[in-house]
């Protein structure tokens, strides 16, 4: 009986042993894809348009920000950011009498800036 038992236990530990030296399969790396302008400009043209773009008419200052323009557009990328958070009802809000940007949209402009303002 007590072979039987040594026998047991020495089994159970045999088996223990292969489960715990099985190989572990590695978790696949996460590729963080960084933000382009791509990605930024169909935010700009569906809600900065038709004020902010090449030849929207009246010369005042901000129709000289193109933001349609991929140049421009990164020159003002931190008024940009600033003026789409803002609050609805602040000075400078925009877009301008619209809604405020869906805050995922937001994140997107902001992390295109954190990401070093990337054109492609």
């Amino acid at each position: 009986m007590r072979k039987l038992t040594y026998l047991a236990l020495a089994s159970t530990f045999f088996g223990l042993s292969l489960v715990s030296c099985s190989k572990e399969e590695e978790p696949a790396p996460v590729v963080v894809q960084k933000v382009t302008f791509a990605k930024v400009a169909p935010i700009l043209k569906a809600n900065c348009e038709p004020c902010h773009v090449a030849n929207s008419g009246a010369n005042f200052e901000a129709r000289k920000k193109h933001v349609d323009n991929y140049a421009v557009a990164k020159d003002v990328a931190a008024t940009i950011a600033d003026r789409i958070q803002r609050e609805t009802t602040a000075t400078g809000f925009m877009p301008r009498g619209k809604a405020k940007l869906a805050q995922a949209d937001i994140d997107i402009v902001k992390q295109w800036i954190a990401d070093g303002l990337l054109e492609k």
